[in-house]
């Protein structure tokens, strides 16, 4: 999944609620390659996490490892601290700075604020992790012929062509490694510029730490997430999903479906196109010269939805619901009701033209 575009907020430091985030477990991450450098200096990488599990590595934030050459991953590490590697020819050649503290509240939401700034002289204030708005104590891990990254020092992260990974980190060969497996909401990554706590959240009434719109600009590379579905959707739409062979709701579709034409991913299955005309149940197979089957209540699709369908058992038909299947569905907006000529003696059914 890419990483969109910046979205810029104007509403200048006000409190303001988070309404969604983003789920992901230990297949999922979202990525981007800058088609040009940013600052490689200086910059404010924001978020607010709440982990499902512990006891593993989980990246936050972190370049591609591809030549060892001054990458940069931050994630929970195994003992469940906040850990920030930066390599310099390899892990050898690193330095890491753990925090003192632990994190294993998997029902709380932590708002995380990592700054790197090399032009800083004292070599401490050149990484900095906030958690809650409160700068916390690293205990630097020196490995062989490095210390605390040099000032001025320039490493990949930010460059052209060097993959930018949110919840997970790629090693040298290609490999995916540090899925999260948890939730983000309301990322920013500020190119440019080493901010303060105060410009992303406050302090509540009861002490507690709460977001703020974050009001500044963004620089060469930034970007933020909200994880809104701030898009209409029309005529037409594609969703992918993971059959269980039980009932369940398929939403994201972003309209009431008419017609949902259903196939397995992963299997040479028959197809399945359902639509609101013929009726729910009543099922027609596009690889098929055979007339529409009913099914039985509880296979196939059993409704369409606001934003979406749902899916019955699927014990005959395994187009829609095979357990452990993965399938794609692609669905048709027909744009308003459909009308029934009963004049003569023929009824003459006519669909409305989709939506362009």
């Amino acid at each position: 999944m890419a990483i969109g575009s910046p979205q810029w907020m104007y509403n200048s430091g006000e409190a303001y609620e988070i309404e969604q985030g983003l789920k992901l477990d230990a297949d999922s991450y979202l990525s981007k390659t800058p088609s040009s450098s940013g600052n490689r200096k200086t910059w404010t990488f924001s978020t607010w996490v709440k982990r499902s599990t512990l006891g593993s590595n989980q990246a936050l934030i972190g370049d591609r490892e591809s030549s060892d050459n001054g990458e940069s991953v931050i994630f929970f590490n195994t003992s469940n601290q906040l850990e920030w590697i930066w390599f310099n020819g390899g892990y050898s050649h690193g330095t890491s700075l753990k925090s003192n503290a632990i994190y294993r509240d998997t029902s709380a939401w932590l708002h995380i604020m990592c700054v790197q700034d090399t032009t800083q002289g004292t070599d401490t204030n050149r990484q900095k992790i906030y958690v809650n708005g409160s700068l916390i104590s690293l205990t630097k891990t020196q490995h062989a012929g490095s210390g605390y990254i040099p000032q001025n020092e320039q490493p990949d992260f930010n460059s052209a062509d060097e993959e930018i990974h949110l919840a997970a980190w790629r090693r040298t060969g290609g490999e995916i490694e540090y899925e999260l497996d948890g939730y983000l909401a309301e990322v920013n990554f500020i190119d440019g510029q080493a901010l303060t706590p105060a410009d992303f959240g406050e302090t509540g009434t009861y002490g507690e730490w709460k977001p703020i719109e974050y009001s500044g600009t963004y620089g060469t590379n930034g970007f933020y997430l909200p994880f809104k579905q701030d898009y209409t959707v029309e005529g037409f739409s594609t969703v992918t999903y993971k059959g269980t062979g039980a009932s369940q709701y398929i939403g994201g579709v972003g309209f009431s479906p008419d017609l949902v034409w259903a196939k397995r991913r992963d299997a040479a299955t028959s197809h399945g196109i359902a639509d609101s005309v013929r009726g729910v149940r009543n099922i027609l197979s596009s690889n098929s010269t055979a007339a529409e089957y009913a099914e039985s209540a509880g296979n196939t699709l059993t409704a369409f939805n606001t934003d979406g369908f749902t899916v019955g058992a699927d014990g005959n038909y395994t187009a829609f619901n095979a357990s452990g299947s993965s399938i794609v569905a692609w669905c048709w907006d027909m744009g308003g009701s459909n009308a029934t000529n009963t004049t003569g003696d023929i009824i003459l059914v006519m669909e409305v033209q989709i939506k362009q």
